[in-house]
Parts: structure tokens; sequence; C-alpha cells
């Protein structure tokens, strides 16, 4: 009954053609900001896009992050602090606890953190390869830790969780001073390795900035003796990389949490498994990143909702909405009090929120993409 309910309300949705040419405005050559205004179902619906032309030499898309993998921003603070043109907000996060996001991080094409295991696999994600296109791929850690006793894959990369059975988890500076303890796992014991030795034992993750020139390897459950074994003088070596399929070396990625249309076709979604956690309305404020022209054309998306003004959309609502506005490819990232989009027009000294953010105030978020204007 619910799935014939959530059917007929998608098919209903329909959407008010917005003159583009009457109401956009170039934020910088090759960036362009159009306000929306929908009709769903039963209530009108705002939101805000931004379309950026990725073959223009001016055009240069970027992820924004903390200086932390372990702590949130505003977004208007990130983009302000690389003088951002345009960005929105990006992946689901560790809310409440230690602010992570759930997928990998790949910046300037470095790759940040792994993709949380549970409680699923955060794979999905979205990209953009050193040629400047973007796409929809799954991004994996790839990794090895080659301890005295030989060599064992690596489980995790800068992320509170690994695999249920554990596994070998790896902690950079960039985590920051958060506790490096992994999630809901039992026994753990983790290393302090400087410079490829090492330094310190400890019988359970500790919290605190490590030293530029260190790194911390946990060991949990099954893997919680392969660290204890581990002596004062011994070496290590880790080595780790994204894995990206198809194929592709990124320069920037995030996790992206549904795919909702792919080579043109809106992709079939149950709303309810995109329901909000909390409250469970199927419509809420949602962002998506959308693709054309073989990905040389990103579209950036916020609709507004919970409001009188704009009551939100369902997955299934979105993917409408992205298709209908021409998008080949596109993925919905975070919602919610998330949802968010803001900009900095030319001659503007810093960025300012361009939709109705439905916490009240900007949420602090682990990640966006951003949109800049390239140095010639």
């Amino acid at each position: 009954m619910w799935r014939a309910l959530f059917v007929a309300l998608s098919l209903a949705f329909t959407s008010t053609t917005v003159a583009q040419a009457a109401e956009s405005t170039e934020l910088s050559p090759g960036i362009t900001l159009t306000p929306l205004h929908l009709q769903g179902p039963s209530c009108a619906l705002e939101g805000v896009q931004v379309d950026a032309d990725l073959d223009n030499p001016a055009v240069r898309v970027g992820l924004l992050t903390p200086a932390d993998v372990a702590r949130t921003e505003v977004l208007t603070g990130m983009a302000d602090r690389g003088r951002a043109v345009a960005a929105i907000n990006g992946d689901f996060f560790d809310i409440g606890k230690t602010g992570s996001a759930l997928g990998a991080e790949i910046q300037d094409g470095a790759l940040r953190k792994g993709p949380n295991p549970r409680p699923e696999p955060w794979n999905q994600s979205v990209g953009f390869d050193r040629q400047g296109a973007g796409r929809i791929v799954d991004a994996s850690l790839d990794g090895t830790v080659t301890l005295p006793g030989g060599r064992q894959p690596l489980a995790g990369l800068n992320q509170p969780f690994l695999p249920a059975a554990g596994g070998l988890g790896l902690f950079t500076p960039v985590w920051g001073t958060e506790s490096r303890a992994i999630r809901d796992a039992g026994v753990q014991r983790e290393a302090i390795i400087t410079d490829g030795v090492v330094t310190e034992k400890h019988d359970a993750p500790a919290a605190g900035r490590l030293a530029g020139n260190a790194v911390a390897l946990v060991g949990a459950e099954s893997a919680a003796d392969l660290v204890g074994a581990l002596a004062v003088g011994d070496r290590v070596d880790a080595r780790y990389a994204a894995q990206i399929d198809p194929l592709a070396q990124m320069t920037t990625l995030l996790g992206a949490r549904v795919v909702l249309v792919r080579n043109g076709a809106v992709q079939q979604l149950t709303d309810l498994a995109f329901a909000d956690p909390l409250t469970g309305q199927v419509r809420n404020p949602e962002t998506a990143i959308g693709f054309r022209n073989a990905g040389r054309q990103l579209m950036l998306v916020v609709v507004d909702g919970r409001s009188s003004a704009s009551c939100g959309v369902s997955a299934s609502e979105m993917a409408q909405i992205m298709r209908d506005r021409g998008a080949q490819d596109a993925v919905m990232v975070d919602g919610g009090g998330s949802s968010e989009l803001v900009a900095r027009a030319e001659g503007e000294t810093g960025s300012t929120v361009r939709n109705v953010p439905s916490d009240g105030r900007e949420r602090p978020v682990p990640n966006g993409i951003a949109l800049y204007r390239a140095e010639r």
C-alpha cells in the first residue's frame, strides 16, 4: 500500500518551468545561480540551483572540509576560507559524535579518509577526475600494513567504524583531536608509529592530535592481538589508496546517499528507505548533485522543506526534479537541516546562504562541494 501511494505521489509531481534567461544570475564566468519555484503534488516548493560549465577554464571544483576529518563547520565558513563562488553541503556524517563523514574523501587528489563499512558500506560516491569531468563511482579503501609478522589488509583510514569482525584501522594527523576508538568494537589496541617505527603502545585507543610524522594503528576485535604483539622499535609500514570503480583518478570525491538518475533514467526508489530517521517524514529538504554532457556540466540543487513556503521532497520526487531539469546522472547527498547552498557574487566580500535551512540557521557539516573561479 505504501509503495503504491509513493508511486502515485511521484507520478503526480509536476515542476513549473523556470525561465533561465529571466531569473539566472551569473556569479562568475561559467557559473550561474537560478531560483527554483516548483509545484509538488500538494504544495509549493522553493529552492535554488547552481549550474557550472566544467569545460570553462575559469571554473574549478573542490572539496570543502574543516581542517580535521573529525570536525564539522558551517558552510559559509568553509566557503569563505577558500573564496568559493558557490558551495553546497555534502555527505551524511557521524552527527553528534565524531562529526566525520560516512563516505570517502579525496581533496586535491589526496585521500583523507576511507568509507565507513557499517551500518552498511558507504562506498557510493560522486567525484571529479583529473580531466575535470564529474561522475558517480564506488570508492573503497585499498591498503596494507606490513608488520614484523607479515602483511595484513588495512580495513579503515580515519574512520570510526570497521567491519563487525574487526581489523586494522589507521589514523593520521588529519583525523584531529577526537578519540581514535572504533565504534561498537570490544577489545582494541593502539600503537603510535613515528617515521615507520613503533614509539608508543596503548591498551586502548587514545585521543589528541598526532604529530605530523606519526600515525596511529588501531587493531579491533580479531586484529587486536596483531597490534598488541608489536614492540617499541618494531618497523611498521602502512600504504593506502582509493580504489575507484569505474577506474579513474579523482581529484575531488565525497560520499553520496543514493543514485537518483543514471544514464538519463530515473531510478526506482522506495521513499520510506530515505525517510527522516527521527520523524519518519518522507518529504524533507534535500540536496542533489547532477551531471549532463558526459559530466562536463554540473548541477548543484537544493530544495527547501519543513515550512509553509516549501514542504520538501521525497527521494523519488527529487529524482524527477533532477531529470526534469536535464540531469543525465544525479545523486542525493545529506538533507534535512544540512541542506544548504551558499554563493558569493562578483564584488561581494563573503558568501551568503541562498536557500532557507530548516534548522533556522546553518548546521555545521563535515564537507561540501565548492566551485571556484580558477586562477589564470
